[in-house]
């Protein structure tokens, strides 16, 4: 006949196999579930967390795409960049097309204007290089307060 099913089988225990299994990193000895053991889990928790943090980041993650957006910006993978933001290792589209164009990076102060102010339009004749945080305000066109001269803050529309 072969092998006995169900209660009949000698490692059944109370509707669980009797069997123990173990994380397969050395020098462990923490228990896993049979189920996790089934599913091909077969890290206890605290390696298993320990190998997708450190393998599946940046260009390691499955769903890695070269580019995040945030802010409405549209923020590119190089970490060999000298000036890299966004958690040290992405660096706005709109900047890496500018340096392109003049063919250096930006200075401090630098900056990149949008002149339709779509924040992912980054066709090079859509960019233009500011000189610094004044320049670029000129640019934007922003209502100045009549009593301070400052610049007032505007509710930016979503483009």
């Amino acid at each position: 006949m072969g092998y006995n099913k169900g209660k009949d089988n000698p490692n059944w225990k109370k509707g669980k196999s009797k069997k123990i299994y173990y994380c397969i990193e050395s020098k462990c000895n923490n228990k896993i579930s049979y189920c996790n053991y089934l599913y091909g889990n077969k890290r206890c928790q605290k390696h298993a967390s320990q190998l997708r943090s450190s393998t599946r980041k940046g260009e390691n993650s499955p769903v890695f795409k070269g580019q995040i957006m945030h802010e409405g910006y549209v923020y590119i993978y190089c970490p060999e960049h000298p000036e890299p933001k966004k958690d040290k290792l992405y660096v706005k589209r709109a900047t890496l097309i500018i340096e392109k164009k003049i063919g250096r990076y930006l200075k401090f102060g630098e900056m990149v204007h949008h002149t339709n102010k779509k924040r992912t339009d980054d066709r090079p004749e859509n960019l233009k290089l500011c000189r610094n945080q004044s320049e670029h305000n000129k640019f934007e066109n922003r209502p100045r307060d009549p009593k301070t001269g400052k610049f007032m803050k505007t509710k930016r529309r979503n483009a």
